[in-house]
């Protein structure tokens, strides 16, 4: 019987062969981490599920404030590396590396969750951000001027109309001389659009300012604020809100919830004063995601507060930002109120008389749609109103002060789409 012998030098060379082609194949499946930018899409999406994977599995409420690093490293699906400025419940921030892996069904799983010195100024429970940056007081007067100086100059240097909304965040180093080096974090109208812009300025010992930095940033994101006075959604844009009624029914079960849990967490008495404003993105399945402006009292203190809660279709309830701020103000500085306050309606009855008087022709108001004003003691009050006039009814924005007399005066009245 003849038996088959394989040529020796040909049996290498295909082993060699399938070795080549193996260790290609592996090549390309698994890489070194490589940098990518803090606010890439899938970073934002991988940070975001790392936080609320671990805030799940530890029975905590972890927000995200910052992606200070993100390397991406190619396997089977991507492994996010990602370096984050963590805070819990409003208290002093620290920083985490995590990693989250995502396979190529773009299912995610958190592998790895650690305190670090990543964030490069003082490790995982000092609270002192990069760079030697420490909180500070927003309401102090050189945060106000560094921040108007910034939005001026930015202006000036884009020629772009911009205008302050809030300082949401501010930082400071260590007063040299009188010196001071400002971070802050914006929320700034600019050529009619809202956005979250981080500025940095400094002031020298004869108060000259200079801005050297202003650049998007991710530090307006909601989930940073953990109460401390975040707002909008950042450069992940908040999109979906809309406006409702301020006595939708959802609305008010969603807000005593939103006080109730709040209430639980802090150890504080919270107890609801009024409505300032709604808004809800579009319903899933009767889920809905609430965002409320709310005027609250809070341990014997009056305020407002701003929450984000959610609830889905059996009725569950969970909050998920709290953050005790001057909420419910537009870019020109009006406060929405409830249709139903007095100053509200005084000022609606007073326009429509007062307009019927000067042209002469009769007015009649039909109801009121929205109603925003701003003061203290001189009020200013802005009203969009359905008013019947010539057999119509058409809708009207009227603006009418008053000072601390309670004397009123019609400042404006326009047709207007104000109620769309």
């Amino acid at each position: 019987m003849m038996k088959t012998r394989l040529n020796s030098g040909l049996l290498l060379s295909a082993l060699a062969l399938v070795m080549t082609f193996a260790m290609a194949s592996f090549a390309q499946m698994v890489g070194g981490y490589k940098a990518i930018a803090t606010d890439d899409e899938n970073a934002i999406s991988a940070a975001e599920f790392a936080v609320d994977a671990q805030s799940e599995k530890a029975n905590k409420e972890y927000q995200l404030g910052e992606i200070v690093k993100a390397e991406r490293q190619v396997v089977q699906g991507s492994n996010y590396r990602l370096c984050m400025e963590i805070s819990e419940g409003g208290e002093e921030s620290f920083f985490v590396q995590a990693v989250v892996y995502v396979n190529l069904q773009n299912e995610s799983k958190l592998t790895s969750w650690v305190n670090s010195n990543c964030g490069g100024g003082g490790g995982a429970t000092t609270g002192k951000t990069p760079e030697g940056y420490k909180p500070t007081d927003k309401n102090n007067a050189g945060v106000g001027l560094a921040a108007d100086f910034a939005v001026k100059t930015q202006s000036n240097n884009t020629k772009t109309p911009i205008t302050l909304t809030e300082i949401l965040k501010a930082e400071d180093r260590e007063p040299k001389l009188g010196a001071r080096d400002f971070r802050l974090c914006l929320s700034v109208t600019a050529d009619g659009k809202p956005l979250v812009a981080q500025a940095l300025v400094s002031m020298d010992q004869y108060s000259n300012l200079k801005m050297t930095l202003w650049e998007k940033s991710m530090c307006g994101n909601s989930r940073a604020d953990g109460g401390n006075g975040s707002i909008t959604e950042g450069f992940k844009p908040d999109t979906g809100y809309k406006a409702v009624e301020i006595d939708d029914a959802g609305a008010d079960l969603a807000a005593q919830n939103a006080i109730i849990q709040q209430a639980k967490k802090t150890k504080a008495k919270i107890t609801f004063g009024e409505m300032i404003k709604v808004e809800d993105k579009e319903p899933r399945l009767g889920a809905r995601d609430f965002r409320l402006c709310m005027s609250v009292v809070n341990n014997g203190k009056p305020g407002r507060a701003e929450a984000l809660i959610s609830v889905d279709q059996y009725s569950n309830y969970k909050l998920t930002s709290w953050a005790d701020k001057k909420c419910g103000e537009s870019a020109d500085g009006f406060t929405t109120v409830s249709n139903d306050d007095a100053g509200i309606g005084l000022a609606a009855d007073f326009a429509v008389k007062q307009h019927s008087k000067d042209t002469k022709i009769p007015h009649k108001l039909a109801s009121i749609i929205k109603g925003e004003n701003k003061g203290m003691f001189a009020m200013t009050y802005r009203v969009c109103m359905n008013v019947s006039e010539d057999g119509e009814t058409r809708v009207i924005q009227a603006v009418v002060s008053m000072d601390q007399y309670s004397n009123m005066k019609l400042v404006s009245w326009t047709h207007s789409n104000c109620g769309k």
